[in-house]
């Protein structure tokens, strides 16, 4: 008997078993491969994301108005910062930022984050746009005193509205003659004895209608309010402080210190450029120390004496008593005459013995230029925020 040839289907079976198992395992390989590059380069997108914000927060957190208008001149100039390295945790980057001057006082601000770690993986970058704009603090340079209250200087007490500066200052412009007292009526304006005033004009009066809390407590973007919140020194209600001075150490001003105003009386201390934001909730006496600077704000009434010394900004919800001999205050001083902690007071500035109020308009230069806080750049509160590489926009 004759066999047949049989021919087996297992082996070509195994193999394309085979086949198809390597192609699922390589499928699987490649969508693995590729979910991890994916996964790498999300992750160091989002560094370097990280990165950009990390040098615009940089830039509003140390840069202050005066480098601003410093350091860009007219509107379209731009100033580059970087590239800086930085690590974040075991994360190495750079940042390049970019500051453009669009007006006076707003700018267009992009940062470039790029990742400098992770091998081959290195060189991911992202860039941010955002919208700034520098605060403005603007305290009227008009007059040495304001209120809307009795104005009564007693003794050899003066009050001057010629422009002023401090002993030792440099850097100072001088704005001519400015009204010595601005009252709701100059029949409420007197000087009795040796007292006397000076100024273009010494006094004069503004309509009651003017004398309104806005035109007491805001200046520019800022208000009564929002200085008192932000405060470097916030005084005891009702205290007493003999011992206002500056306080430095190793060359260093030590800001920590309740009465240490910073130095006006010498250029050369290391404070000679603190200007604090002092804020007192209630009535506060000041008396005597080597003096300070800044601005001062009272929510009651203020009483010096023994010699006190200060060159900047004072705004006194309450009233402003003065006695003693000694008492300078050089800037600008507006009193409102009442408060929430008193009832309205009859006398609104009162000084006796031998104090001085002169008008200075470096004093409060000074006192809004120098303190950080006033000097910040703040995005807008709007839209500032624009991701440039999601957009695919790589120039300014």
């Amino acid at each position: 008997m004759m066999r047949t040839k049989r021919t087996g289907f297992a082996l070509p079976a195994a193999l394309l078993a085979l086949v198809i198992v390597a192609a699922l395992v390589t499928g699987g390989f490649l969508a693995a491969s590729h979910e991890d590059q994916a996964s790498l380069s999300t992750r160091f997108a989002d560094q370097a994301f990280l990165v950009a914000e990390r040098g615009m927060q940089d830039v509003l957190g140390v840069k202050t108005r005066q480098f601003f208008d410093d350091s860009i001149g007219a509107i379209g100039d731009n100033v580059v910062l970087g590239p800086d390295t930085t690590a974040i945790g075991q994360l190495l980057a750079r940042y390049t930022v970019t500051v453009k001057r669009l007006d006076t006082r707003i700018y267009f601000m992009t940062s470039e984050g790029e990742v400098l770690s992770g091998g081959r993986y290195a060189g991911a970058k992202r860039k941010l746009g955002q919208v700034i704009r520098t605060s403005y603090f603007e305290f009227p340079m008009d007059h040495a005193l304001k209120s809307r209250t009795t104005i009564e200087f007693k003794g050899s007490s003066s009050l001057s509205g010629i422009d002023s500066v401090p002993a030792g200052w440099t850097d100072c412009a001088d704005l001519g003659s400015k009204t010595g007292a601005i009252a709701a009526d100059t029949a409420t304006v007197s000087f009795t004895g040796s007292a006397h005033e000076e100024g273009t004009p010494p006094d004069t009066s503004v309509p009651s209608a003017e004398m309104t809390d806005s035109s007491f407590f805001n200046w520019g973007d800022l208000t009564y309010d929002n200085l008192a919140a932000v405060a470097d020194k916030v005084l005891t209600a009702g205290g007493t402080y003999s011992s206002i001075g500056p306080v430095s150490s190793g060359g260093v001003c030590q800001t920590s210190y309740i009465e240490n105003w910073g130095a006006p009386e010498d250029p050369s201390d290391p404070c000679a450029f603190y200007y604090p934001i002092i804020y007192a909730p209630g009535d506060v006496h000041l008396s005597g120390g080597l003096g300070g600077q800044g601005i001062l704000l009272v929510d009651g009434n203020l009483s010096i004496s023994g010699g006190f010394q200060f060159a900047g900004v004072v705004i006194v919800k309450g009233a402003l008593i003065a006695s003693g001999s000694g008492n300078k205050i050089a800037g600008s001083v507006d009193v409102y005459g009442a408060s929430d902690s008193v009832s309205v007071i009859g006398e609104a500035s009162k000084g006796t013995g031998k104090s001085r109020l002169k008008f200075s308009s470096c004093a409060v230069q000074r006192a809004a230029l120098y303190n950080q806080k006033l000097a910040r750049a703040y995005p807008l509160k709007e839209r500032s925020f624009i991701d440039l590489s999601g957009i695919g926009a790589q120039d300014n």
